[in-house]
């Protein structure tokens, strides 16, 4: 557990890879950062991105984004 690699890609733990996504090989993507589909990653990904686009771009950090996961799974307060 902790990542995946695989052709020289490295996509780390509680990634989101939208359909259709492409990572170049020697590339990673941080914990928990979400790729749009049809993304073509040409860069490393920080953890906590969202990340979009043709080259893809970083354009949000989601560091909530695994809270707002965990809280939805324990149902209302």
């Amino acid at each position: 557990p902790g990542s995946i690699l695989t052709g020289g890609v490295k996509v780390m733990d509680g990634c989101l890879v939208g359909t259709g996504s492409k990572i170049i090989p020697g590339k990673s993507v941080g914990e928990h950062s979400i790729l749009g589909a049809g993304s073509v990653v040409t860069i490393d990904i920080p953890e906590y991105s969202l990340a979009v686009g043709v080259p893809a771009e970083v354009i949000k950090n989601v560091v909530n984004f695994k809270g707002r996961i965990r809280e939805n799974r324990n149902g209302p307060s």
